[in-house]
């Protein structure tokens, strides 16, 4: 009988501990989960502030060859209140290790199986030859067509043939409603409220960042600097990222 009792308390007491580990382990998993959606609440937020810095300045795409410690010089950066310190901070990024940014950006449209890309080719490896010889007039006149015809195509396969032949604003807009994210909210306010925004030719304003209707109808004056040949090949590859999102052949 006294063994018996023993034995009742030694169960009783291992019993009592593994409750005790499980109830332990399950409020650390649960502190650890509540941990995981505090970091994302913090890091959406801090990538809120970030796309607003860039959307104002032109700039999409960055979020596929940025880090965490880009992000944060932009932001330090925004303090200064000199935007083009931003643009001078993000350019040499691809610049720098021989291009090897903006190396990684050519060899994804030398991959490519859009047949757009494909098609085209020799014209884009031109144009990034120029980009890099600092011929950024001639990098911007080449990408910026490019960039209409890419979403031409993107267009007529998601939505059907149109009369209009521009529509890098409407393929902006559909890929917003389809993502819904920051990054695709910073993708439709550059495209639609700066660089394809409508304009005026007779009361053209001083602009430094690229507008596709005034420089290749010939209105923009001092659009050829590495920052704005940046802009339209970062933006020609975020419409290649969306053509294979969309299953465009």
């Amino acid at each position: 009988a006294l063994h018996t009792a023993i034995l009742t308390r030694q169960q009783f007491e291992r019993s009592i501990q593994d409750d005790f580990q499980r109830i332990y382990f399950r409020q650390l998993d649960d502190l650890h989960r509540a941990f995981q959606f505090l970091e994302q609440v913090r890091l959406h937020d801090r990538h809120k502030q970030v796309v607003k810095i860039l959307a104002r300045r032109g700039w999409t795409g960055l979020e596929r060859h940025f880090s965490e410690r880009n992000f944060d010089r932009i932001l330090k950066l925004r303090e200064s209140r000199q935007p083009r310190l931003i643009d001078d901070y993000i350019c040499p990024q691809f610049s720098k290790n021989g291009h090897k940014k903006l190396n990684s950006i050519a060899r994804y449209f030398s991959r490519s199986r859009v047949s757009y890309l494909k098609d085209h080719r020799p014209k884009i490896r031109q144009a990034f030859g120029h980009h890099k010889a600092g011929a950024y007039a001639a990098s911007i006149c080449i990408f910026l067509p490019l960039v209409d015809g890419l979403a031409t195509q993107i267009a007529s396969h998601v939505l059907g043939p149109s009369k209009s032949a521009m529509r890098v604003n409407e393929v902006a807009q559909l890929h917003h409603t389809s993502e819904d994210s920051i990054w695709s909210e910073c993708i439709k306010q550059v495209v639609c409220d700066i660089m394809y925004e409508r304009v005026d030719f007779k009361n053209t304003q001083r602009r430094r960042i690229v507008n596709r209707h005034l420089t290749l109808h010939g209105h923009a004056k001092h659009y050829d600097t590495e920052a704005n040949s940046l802009r339209v090949i970062l933006l020609f590859n975020t419409y290649a990222h969306i053509a294979v999102i969309n299953h465009t052949p």
